[in-house]
């Protein structure tokens, strides 16, 4: 197994605060915000046509987080300024035109159904809301599906048994000592890890790619000056390696061939 190679690129004028996968499709969602401006924005890349397009729709709640996306719609979860779960809407927009298709209040989100959306009230019912419509449609929805496919790796704190078994390889074969936190994902062909080390105050955050035999095809600095530790800071879907630089500079690796 050789280097790994850069697939995709892109940076951005704000922070990259999530990374979501489009359901069913060979995509992500990329969202980015600006804490100081309350801004966000949305962007979906293909991994196929490794194309970047900004989506069309303007000012998105900030108290919110996205619960399901695919190439035509966006489902978004609103909460008040106390992040309060109990007190949440749901708003659906065209992910196109960048419309609202329609808004419901106090509802939660738990999974999709073929043509509806499994939701829970302020009482804990479940209904099934109608994707197109957003009228409820049934009162005892049955099992939900939930798009995802990334995959996010197991996060080791400083101190645990796996944290030290990794922190005494870095030490042993490149005299590195780590602090805080490893988080480590193994495939069959592939180990990714990453970990921080302190200079001074302030944290850097690390990433290492090897393919099975231990071999490192990747090395790279995500981080330098960091007040606190990420969680995930790396991801890896349908063969791609994804990690932000420096907040705003996101990467996708191919995983190599043998």
């Amino acid at each position: 197994m050789g280097k790994w190679a850069v697939k995709f690129s892109e940076s951005f004028d704000q922070d990259v605060w999530n990374i979501y996968a489009l359901d069913s499709q060979d995509s992500l969602l990329i969202e980015t915000r600006n804490p100081e401006t309350e801004s966000l924005d949305y962007y979906s890349v293909s991994l196929s046509t490794l194309h970047i397009t900004h989506l069309p729709i303007d000012n998105p709640p900030w108290f919110s987080q996205v619960v399901y996306v695919n190439s035509e719609l966006l489902l978004i979860q609103e909460y008040d300024e106390n992040l309060n779960p109990d007190k949440s809407s749901l708003t659906l927009f065209s992910v196109a035109k960048g419309s609202i298709l329609w808004r419901k209040a106090d509802l939660r989100f738990e999974g999709r159904q073929e043509n509806s959306f499994v939701c829970s009230d302020l009482e804990n019912n479940r209904v099934s809301v109608d994707i197109r419509q957003g009228s409820v449609i049934a009162t005892k929805p049955g099992e939900t599906s939930n798009s995802g496919g990334i995959e996010i790796p197991v996060h080791y704190m400083e101190g645990t048994d796996y944290f030290n078994e990794i922190a005494n390889y870095l030490n042993d074969q490149r005299e590195i000592t780590p602090v805080r936190a490893i988080d480590y994902l193994e495939g069959n062909d592939f180990i990714v890890f990453s970990y921080y080390t302190k200079g001074g105050r302030e944290l850097a955050l690390h990433l290492i790619a090897m393919n099975g035999s231990g071999n490192i095809g990747l090395e790279e600095i995500l981080g330098k000056d960091l007040k606190g530790i990420a969680d995930p800071p790396f991801l890896f879907y349908k063969q791609n390696l994804i990690f932000v630089k420096e907040k705003r500079h996101f990467f996708v690796y191919a995983l190599p061939k043998e």
